[in-house]
């Protein structure tokens, strides 16, 4: 009995055991069989990440100071650090200064590197310049992207003032105005082409050294003569001044003016609003000399929607002296169009006034 008692125990002994340890074989074996596929550094690798764009040096570069009398190449550094080819493309430079392209043009494959090429012309921008170039490309992280950059323009060339406006004067009345032109080398002289306006003359006064903080630089002054005979309206021209440093031969500059003529016209702008195809219309203006002088107004001229020969006027004085009239015109709307935009002419009897210009707008409507 204790022989067959103690062979129970032992079989029930190992029966236990193996109904214990039968739960952990069944849960082992389906462990072993996952222990398949990549290797324990897969997970930390990247795998169809597509294309990724890294810029080693930033997208942001300062370029330090720089001279304005060439353009100057700025290269942004970028690598295709993905597993697809990287497209960078559709660039806009925020500023008509610069333009930009990818060197070596194309698609960047994985591994490889190319530059984004900014060419930035410093001409007339002198000081402190930030300047960015939006683009695009097929790296989803950020489609769309920029660079920038940062520069401060020296002037081989300093020109004061940098814009010459005579400002309104009245009719029959000149000014002159200084201009100072500064170079950098020891023998710099300036001078400025003849003008065909007849009413706009220049004279060099002279080149002497100067102190322009502690810099000594060579200075010529010029003097700008709008003469009395400008005629009426807005007065532009273009100032051409030369110089003997080969960096910079020439440099030109506006100069502008405003002459008030004598004679005034209310209103001065023409409204003629809803007017349908071949209407009749009439509109009236009060012209006046300032100055109470007399004067004539002998007809009409001008250009834009309407024809100037279809247009009649009639001029009543407004005073015995002749200083003062009042023109009624009188016409009809074109035939075709939808809106009426030109301008009108009085002509008068005053040489250096010989006209008063009359700006006219307006849209027409569908006939009834």
């Amino acid at each position: 009995m204790r022989r067959m008692f103690g062979i129970r125990i032992d079989l029930g002994a190992r029966l236990s055991a193996l109904l214990v340890l039968s739960p952990l074989v069944a849960l082992a074996a389906p462990a072993a069989a996952q222990v398949v596929g990549p290797s324990p550094e897969a997970p930390n690798k990247e795998v169809n990440v597509g294309p990724r764009a890294y810029f080693p040096e930033g997208t942001s570069i300062d370029i330090g100071d720089i001279w304005d009398h060439e353009v100057k190449e700025v290269r942004f550094p970028v690598q295709n650090n993905g597993d697809r080819d990287l497209s960078i493309y559709n660039f806009q430079p925020t500023c008509g200064c610069s333009n930009a392209r990818l060197e070596p043009a194309g698609t960047i494959a994985p591994g490889a590197s190319a530059e984004i090429v900014v060419d930035f012309d410093p001409t007339n921008r002198p000081g402190t310049q930030s300047k960015d170039v939006n683009f695009q490309m097929n790296d989803l992280r950020a489609p769309r992207s920029r660079v920038r950059f940062n520069t401060t323009v020296n002037e081989v060339i300093l020109v004061e003032p940098k814009l010459i406006n005579f400002g309104v004067l009245p009719r029959g009345t000149g000014k002159e105005i200084e201009i100072r032109v500064t170079g950098r080398t020891v023998d710099f002289e300036a001078g400025v082409r003849p003008f065909r306006m007849p009413y706009l003359e220049a004279e060099v006064l002279g080149t002497d050294f100067v102190t322009i903080g502690d810099e000594v630089l060579r200075q010529t002054r010029i003097k700008l003569v709008l003469k009395s005979n400008a005629p009426v309206g807005t007065v532009a021209a273009s100032v051409n001044l030369t110089t003997n440093d080969e960096r910079v031969l020439s440099r030109q500059m506006n100069a502008s003016a405003v002459i008030r003529g004598d004679l005034t016209a209310t209103p001065p702008t023409l409204a003629l609003n809803n007017l349908t195809a071949g209407e009749a219309f009439e509109t009236t203006i009060d012209v006046v000399s300032r100055k109470a002088e007399p004067f004539k107004i002998l007809g009409i001229e001008g250009a834009g929607s309407l024809d100037p020969s279809s247009l009649e006027i009639e001029v009543e004085p407004l005073t015995d002296e002749g200083d003062a009239y009042r023109v009624t015109i009188r016409g009809t709307a074109p035939a075709q169009g939808r809106r009426l935009n030109g301008e009108l002419k009085l002509k008068t009897d005053i040489e250096l006034e010989p006209h008063v210009s009359l700006r006219y707008f307006g849209f027409m409507r569908a006939g009834g």
